[in-house]
């Protein structure tokens, strides 16, 4: 059996947002770890994502209860709790609040597996024997355009000069919206880290990741607290390690 150990998390404010932009939830006994952000839907526009906790626990007692299994049923709940709560927002301010959105990066552990399952900004990497690797894609719009176009086409390009930070897909937006999910092999010693947009999305981005990988424990906050340039940011980082086997 291989369960989470070694878990650190960390956020930084930029400062001019209202509002908490950003959740962390690492639940190592039950396996659970995501971050929850407030981007979008365009253009980092996160003025007031009120349903960002609420649909962080709302997913979080579904996986408590299903584990791994429930996972599709987590991100439905969240997207169910977003949607009701900017519908309650456009009565109460007569306008549609966009920024009530989530997104959500999720990671569970189970039987010496990952699930995962990503909608919005943020990221899940894996380093495994020093490679790095991303294990889904997120759903900036730059990401969008590399999916349907490839990564030397004019849309991807472009996206990547002027739309860097605007949202394709994030939970309580549109009444029919899913998250990508996969499913990987866990390997004793395989560190996993989830990080907003803030901090892969941005010139230095893949040289953060590598260092938020590498950094000790007691330099891993401070290393989050550097890439704090304009945006708010959080990362959230755990190993896993095979459990003594109990003696009969």
């Amino acid at each position: 059996m291989l369960a989470a150990t070694e878990v650190l998390t960390a956020t930084a404010r930029s400062g001019w947002a209202p509002g908490i932009d950003l959740q962390t939830l690492a639940d190592r006994s039950n396996g659970v770890f995501a971050i929850a952000d407030g981007f979008g839907p365009t253009y980092g526009g996160h003025h007031y994502p009120r349903s960002l906790e609420p649909a962080l626990t709302a997913l979080h007692e579904v996986l408590c209860g299903a584990g791994a299994s429930g996972l599709s049923s987590a991100i439905a709940a969240a997207h169910r709790i977003a949607l009701a709560m900017g519908e309650q927002g456009a009565r109460a301010e007569g306008v549609r609040l966009s920024h009530t959105a989530v997104g959500i990066t999720v990671a569970v552990l189970r039987e010496s597996v990952i699930h995962v399952a990503q909608v919005g900004m943020s990221r899940l990497y894996r380093k495994r024997r020093d490679v790095i690797e991303l294990l889904l894609l997120d759903h900036s719009l730059p990401s969008a355009f590399l999916r349907q176009y490839g990564s030397e086409s004019r849309e991807y390009l472009d996206a990547l000069d002027f739309h860097r930070t605007a949202v394709a897909r994030m939970l309580g937006l549109v009444p029919d919206v899913d998250a990508d999910y996969v499913t990987e092999p866990l390997e004793d010693g395989d560190c996993f880290l989830i990080c907003s947009g803030g901090i892969w999305n941005q010139p230095e981005g893949d040289l953060l990741v590598r260092t938020l990988f590498d950094a000790a424990p007691e330099g891993f906050g401070p290393v989050v607290t550097a890439a704090c340039s304009g945006l708010d940011v959080a990362a959230l980082r755990f190993r896993a390690a095979a459990t003594p086997t109990a003696s009969v």
